[in-house]
């Protein structure tokens, strides 16, 4: 069973590589809070089309209280998993 600490530093790298988003430190959670605004897109239709046409499912941060802006990525998947939707995603922001 590979630990979370090593999911989180996999999935942190990943994304702190990737355009157009900020991300804070990743504490104690199972998730990444991460800021989407400068993509130009709410989180709403960030996370949509993140679905749709990455096919990587996130949660609009707007669904919680004081999360406008942001979405929610879980790291609680596989490293095969995790390399493919940071992949996916990565992909997909650069061609925003």
């Amino acid at each position: 069973v590979i630990p979370f600490s090593q999911r989180r530093t996999l999935v942190l790298e990943r994304l702190r590589s990737m355009p157009n988003i900020i991300v804070p430190d990743l504490e104690g959670a199972f998730y990444a809070f991460i800021d989407v605004r400068p993509t130009g897109l709410d989180d709403l239709e960030f996370s949509e089309r993140l679905l749709n046409e990455a096919r990587v499912q996130s949660i609009p941060g707007s669904l919680m209280p004081f999360g406008e802006g942001r979405v929610r990525l879980s790291y609680a998947a596989s490293i095969e998993d995790l390399v493919e939707g940071m992949n996916r995603m990565e992909a997909w922001l650069q061609s925003l």
